[in-house]
């Protein structure tokens, strides 16, 4: 393991100005001490940069770098302030909301290094109301980031927190400002057409989860989305299309489902499994399930 490895953390936020603490105190406790923390302030309307002079000098130990943006960006323009600005080797993103265990770092370099990897996914739990005694560990049975399942498997894998990559290994390539949605599956996408990602099967991370979003919004990015790679998909087969279809109205029944609208998000269940119906049997019961919520609603 390369003990002096230099990593830069960054840290998109916006508005969670009461999270970052808990956020920073993660980092401060890691057995591999990064070599820089870039905190990119998203043009936040809490009291986010009036917090950064106490937060400094509470994480003395970390090399703390604060960039404010004039003007909101979204999570992908902030991460991508955060990749230009970074001097380490290599690259951790961690969401303003989550946190790591001790050994993240110092397991993930030592991972990527056994195996001669570009980068690294950890597993992680999923917190619920910060519940830590009811964290559910999220793990997988993949060994690899292959470019063609990520849009026909879907993204499992968020960038925001437990992925750590070389910085040589991304090259020229951003995420897209213009997507506000499905932007790890983009970007991702794209580095790994020459970057090998491994998964390393430890839960090292925890993910606070948030509430959805409003299901109508995430069609909407959905569609952007689609727009971008209808002329890519056009050459693949048939097959793989409606794959890729499938998991895009998945998650957009999911987040229909987390919004308590139970009819879209039946609808949209349906399509998923009419496009790829080879499905894991709890997958099935979800649809029914939303569906016969969405009966019972127009029944009352």
């Amino acid at each position: 393991m390369k003990k002096n490895a230099s990593i830069s953390v960054i840290i998109p936020s916006y508005n969670r100005a009461d999270l970052l603490d808990r956020t920073l105190r993660s980092v401060s406790a890691q057995s591999l001490p990064p070599l820089e923390v870039i905190i990119v302030d998203d043009c936040s309307t809490d009291n986010t940069d009036q917090i950064m002079p106490e937060l400094k000098a509470r994480y003395a130990d970390l090399s703390v770098v604060f960039i404010r943006h004039p003007e909101n960006k979204g999570e992908a323009g902030a991460r991508n302030t955060g990749i230009l600005a970074a001097r380490g080797e290599y690259l951790a993103f961690l969401d303003s909301d989550d946190e790591w265990l001790p050994q993240k770092l110092e397991r993930q370099i030592s991972f990527m290094h056994s195996e001669k990897m570009d980068g690294c996914f950890c597993e992680f739990f999923i917190t619920v109301d910060g519940n830590y005694d009811q964290s559910v560990p999220v793990t997988t049975q993949d060994e690899m980031i292959v470019p063609e399942y990520l849009m026909t498997k879907g993204c499992g894998y968020g960038t925001g927190t437990n992925l750590l990559i070389s910085k040589k290994a991304i090259g020229s390539h951003l995420f897209d400002e213009n997507l506000r949605l499905f932007t790890d599956l983009d970007w991702l996408y794209r580095v790994t057409q020459t970057a090998t990602i491994k998964i390393l099967h430890e839960p090292l991370a925890y993910y606070h989860k948030a509430p959805m979003r409003p299901g109508d919004y995430i069609l909407k990015r959905a569609e952007t989305f689609e727009e971008k790679y209808k002329d890519h998909w056009r050459t693949w087969p048939l097959k793989k299309r409606l794959q890729v279809k499938s998991v895009i109205n998945w998650y957009v029944a999911h987040a229909y489902a987390g919004c308590h609208e139970p009819g879209k998000a039946a609808r949209h269940f349906a399509l998923g499994i009419l496009q790829n119906p080879i499905r894991h049997p709890g997958h099935y019961v979800d649809c029914l399930k939303m569906a016969g919520r969405a009966l019972f609603k127009s029944r009352t």
